[in-house]
């Protein structure tokens, strides 16, 4: 059984070091403390995971507990020494169901070592893109006319055009290669994003193209499915993943893709690749600022197709 706390934050080096500790609640027993993030300067979310199953009312929310239920276990830390006394209470709710999938798509990434999601876009993006994150369409008009980005995709065949489109571990080269040819005189860019994304934000995963028949004809809640995740990464018809020796953090399908429900944030793009080096000693010279916390890379490794692109150019 998962349980959140929010609460006010008082030290942010004390919360990261209690991530791994065992605690105990007077009610709902011992437990462990799984993550700690800070949503904003004021306030953190504490994910705390029980050893035994506990009931909630009917609304899905239990009382709010006193600070001092909780002690923690082998240790002397007391919590209200750290907090004011005004803060002392903590809302824990019941939202058991994201919680328990979150943990199994976080393990599925552990498993398979998949740490990165991609994201290719026009270099005059990136600016946009490193001060407001990917935004989804329908809140384009929130950006002023300088930060408006150029948009590949106009139509939006998939039905979703509010949802951003990622892919695993490597990009959609078949479509990346496309815009490259057909959009001539622009540079392009390829970001890496943290993979909790998956498990933090709303998204729904497809296992082919999200515009192709067969993806549109699986309910979108279907593919919101931890399942629809791990079915990424199976044989795909009668495509076997060993004869391809397909890697085990890509999904079978190149043309696989992920689509977030949410605004993603700066503070999950962790590098941009570039192409080449003139294209990037250019945008160092001319953008470059010590508060974007992202590393700016020469790679032209997300620019090439996957090492099994000459069996796919015969079955798509």
């Amino acid at each position: 059984m998962i349980k959140n706390i929010y609460f006010f934050k008082k030290d942010i080096y004390f919360w990261n070091s209690l991530i791994g500790k065992r605690v105990n609640h007077i009610l709902y027993g011992n437990g462990k403390i799984l993550s700690v993030d800070f949503f904003d300067p004021f306030t953190v979310y504490v994910q705390i995971i029980f050893d035994k199953k506990i009931l909630s009312d009917g609304y899905g929310y239990t009382n709010k507990l006193d600070f001092n239920n909780i002690s923690f276990i082998n240790n002397k830390i007391t919590l209200l020494d750290d907090f004011e006394k005004r803060d002392n209470k903590l809302s824990f709710s019941n939202k058991d169901s994201f919680n328990n999938r979150a943990l199994e798509i976080k393990y599925f990434c552990e498993k398979r070592n998949i740490t990165n999601l991609i994201h290719f876009t026009r270099i005059n993006n990136l600016l946009s893109i490193l001060k407001y994150g990917l935004v989804g369409r329908n809140d384009l008009n929130k950006l002023s006319q300088r930060y408006q980005p150029e948009i590949n995709d106009k139509d939006r065949y998939d039905g979703y055009p509010e949802a951003i489109c990622l892919s695993i571990t490597f990009p959609n080269y078949k479509m990346f290669y496309s815009y490259r040819r057909n959009i001539r005189g622009v540079k392009w860019v390829v970001l890496l994003i943290d993979v909790a994304v998956l498990w933090k934000l709303d998204c729904a995963f497809c296992l082919d193209n999200a515009s192709s028949r067969y993806v549109k004809n699986i309910p979108i809640a279907e593919r919101k499915k931890v399942k629809a995740l791990e079915d990424m990464f199976k044989d795909f018809n009668d495509i076997k993943r060993k004869e391809l020796k397909i890697p085990d953090s890509f999904p079978t399908n190149p043309q696989a893709e992920v689509l977030v429900f949410s605004h993603i944030s700066p503070k999950y793009i962790s590098s941009v690749n570039f192409e080449d080096k003139k294209t990037l000693k250019k945008w160092i010279e001319l953008y470059w600022s010590g508060h974007y916390n992202v590393k700016y890379i020469y790679s032209n490794n997300y620019f090439k197709p996957r090492q099994d692109y000459n069996f796919w150019t015969f079955t798509q």
